[in-house]
């Protein structure tokens, strides 16, 4: 699955995903794609996509 994210911190990711989830862009029971994958794509740590993803649980966007 490609979304196209954008960011380079944890904040930037979620904001991204915040918006398109907001917009409607990500209908509900869409699967996120993998921490590994964005890494990779945004030239990020893992770690960086975990805490983002985190954040948006924290938030109640994602399960």
């Amino acid at each position: 699955m490609s979304i196209d994210l954008t960011g380079n911190s944890a904040s930037g990711i979620a904001a991204d995903l915040r918006t398109r989830i907001e917009r409607g862009e990500l209908a509900p029971g869409t699967l996120l794609p993998s921490v590994r994958a964005v890494a990779v794509d945004l030239g990020v740590n893992r770690n960086t996509v975990v805490a983002a993803y985190r954040q948006l649980a924290q938030a109640g966007l994602v399960e």
